[in-house]
């Protein structure tokens, strides 16, 4: 259910975003990420790091066992993000979640739009999945995070 809801969610957006813009879903797609002169293998590196690091700072922060003072949760991983926009941000649109990023493919792909999914694409779903297994399996065995 909370994939489904992800991904209802970002075609809602795509779907707001094209009509508030006045962009037509079939047409060039600005919201749709790219990684630029980086290639797919690197920018699903790039995403897959972002997102583990933002797994273990949510994981760290949550639960009975958090290492950081009550109610500072939200403070660090609003930090965190912050910080992984300004690194990775440049490098590939700092994604995280790849609901943010398949939602507007589809929409724009339905619509007709011929650089939905361009090569490469798939970097944005796999890095982000892989990424949150990743920093969830650290955060639960290293730091034993019950978050």
């Amino acid at each position: 259910p909370f994939v489904l809801a992800q991904l209802a969610g970002g075609v809602f957006a795509s779907l707001l975003t094209s009509v508030t813009h006045g962009l037509g879903v079939g047409g060039p797609c600005p919201w749709i990420m790219g990684f630029g002169d980086h290639g797919a293998g690197r920018a699903c590196f790039v995403e897959a790091w972002q997102t583990a690091v933002l797994a273990v700072a949510v994981f760290a922060t949550g639960g009975a066992s958090r290492a950081v003072p009550p109610k500072s949760g939200p403070f660090i991983v609003g930090a965190t993000v912050s910080g992984l926009i300004c690194l990775g941000g440049p490098l590939t649109g700092a994604g995280f979640n790849p609901a943010r990023d398949v939602a507007p493919r589809l929409v724009a792909g339905l619509a007709g739009a011929a650089n939905a999914f361009p090569a490469g694409w798939w970097a944005y779903t796999l890095g982000p999945v892989v990424g949150a297994v990743v920093g969830g399996m650290f955060a639960k065995t290293v730091l034993k995070s019950d978050g």
